[in-house]
């Protein structure tokens, strides 16, 4: 049985009370204050050397071409299915998500701030993207506007569910908002944000182990699942099947948090 809300050590304290999560605004970036019981300070990602112009799917480059002339526009994530089972069904009965990752997303990318070198890659890399080494169109023009005008950073407000929330599938987990000029910029980030599947996946999954030791300590162990030593339990050994550092990480970070 999941239990919610669960992760109780996290607490987010936001300076935007209307938000739930953060807020990038087009003049400057608000940071998250956190009241975290253990230290979440941030490492910075393997990846954060490559410019985020180029990190996402390509066609996404193009939506300003195709996206109707527009002041405002809002997309969302979710979570299209719950649990998958041993079975390779998924679980019909209980499709309950653990939210998790969306913070190392934001502060290991989201918060970084373009340049105009940034732009000039994009250009480089677009030049020979397309069908046959030929130029790939790309909003250039937006990219240097909010370099010079909004600081480097990227023109969308994110919300999202609290770190460790416990969600249905099929229920908006994050909403990114663009306004004015830069509303054809609004799923141009949506791909870095689906990469929160992963650790959500990782935490959901500790969460279904942590459930079945709990019913077997209270079946065979003094105390039951208030015993002390249920909080060593739930071991993960999966450093060694992971494809990279930054993939650990996420799951270290994750096994931490079940714990408390």
């Amino acid at each position: 049985m999941l239990h919610s809300p669960v992760f109780r050590s996290y607490t987010y304290t936001i300076r935007e009370p209307r938000l739930l999560y953060g807020v990038f605004h087009y003049r400057k970036s608000r940071r998250l204050a956190t009241t975290a019981t253990m230290p979440l300070q941030s490492h910075r990602s393997y990846f954060s050397s490559v410019p985020l112009s180029v990190l996402t799917d390509s066609y996404k480059a193009t939506h300003p071409l195709v996206y109707p002339d527009v002041t405002r526009m809002v997309a969302y994530g979710e979570f299209r299915k719950g649990f998958k089972l041993d079975s390779g069904q998924h679980d019909e009965d209980d499709n309950r998500v653990i939210v998790y990752g969306m913070r190392y997303i934001v502060e290991n990318f989201l918060e970084q701030r373009w340049t105009m070198e940034d732009v000039q890659l994009a250009a480089h890399f677009y030049s020979t993207h397309n069908a046959g080494g030929t130029d790939f169109p790309f909003p250039r023009a937006l990219f240097e506007k909010f370099v010079t005008e909004n600081d480097g950073y990227f023109p969308i407000r994110l919300e999202a569910v609290p770190e460790g929330t416990v969600v249905h599938a099929n229920v908006p987990v994050y909403q990114i908002t663009a306004e004015g000029e830069y509303a054809c910029l609004c799923t141009f980030l949506e791909t870095l944000l689906t990469m929160v599947w992963y650790p959500s996946s990782v935490a959901t999954l500790s969460r279904r182990a942590k459930d079945i030791i709990e019913v077997a300590f209270d079946k065979s162990v003094d105390g039951g699942r208030s015993n002390p030593l249920i909080g060593s339990r739930l071991h993960d050994f999966g450093f060694r099947g992971c494809t990279c550092v930054e993939q650990v990480r996420f799951r270290a970070r994750i096994c931490v948090v079940e714990e408390h």
